[in-house]
């Protein structure tokens, strides 16, 4: 059997609060009562400034500053400053697996290319870890050639797991991280990982 909701007396029904109504509109609910005004920012067709801007290596945001009703002919803007000052932030993680049978090196490899670093100075490598896991549980195990390698647009290579490196002047650059897990009974496999800030 179908059940329905029926106003009696002219009552107002709905959840509506005037917060999700257009400022300036008028409406009745339960939540607002009778010839309640709405709150709601009415910001369609409109250019809003934009607030935080962020970027990963693919593409740029633009936090939404100002809450309230947007339409597709609604625009944020953010100064150019904003946009060249934005960093980029990479969470890395790369695994060397043994496939439970030792007997052969294993190598894991992590790789990200042609970053556009043209608007940016510094690239810096924090919480270098690499760390083994065996039948006796993970254990901190790093060999020389865990590493991360990075190769500016000139083909220079660095070779950083830690501090800060200047790369103003350059273009793009490729990041290649590294796990070894050499054949070994005492590795299942290894899991080497670091954040990477260029800003």
């Amino acid at each position: 059997m179908a059940l329905y909701r029926v106003s009696v007396g002219g009552g107002a029904v709905g959840n509506a609060a005037v917060g999700d109504v257009l400022s300036g509109k008028t409406f009745s609910s339960e939540t607002a009562g009778s010839d309640a005004t709405g709150t709601m920012a009415n910001y369609g067709s409109k250019t809003v400034e934009g607030g935080k801007v962020t970027s990963d290596n693919t593409k740029t945001y633009v936090n939404v500053k100002s809450a309230g009703y947007y339409d597709t002919s609604s625009k944020l803007s953010v100064l150019n400053s904003d946009l060249a000052s934005a960093s980029l932030h990479f969470d890395l993680q790369t695994d060397a697996s043994l496939d439970w049978s030792p007997g052969t090196d294993a190598t894991g490899e992590t790789y990200i290319r042609n970053i556009d670093i043209s608007n940016f100075k510094t690239i810096k490598v924090s919480n270098f870890s690499c760390i083994r896991i065996s039948a006796s549980g993970q254990v901190s195990s790093k060999h020389s050639k865990d590493t991360i390698s990075i190769y500016l647009d000139d083909g220079s290579p660095i070779t950083l797991t830690s501090g800060s490196y200047n790369i103003s002047g350059h273009k793009t650059l490729e990041i290649l991280m590294r796990a070894f897990a050499p054949a070994d009974n005492s590795y299942y496999y290894k899991r080497v990982s670091a954040t990477i800030d260029i800003s």
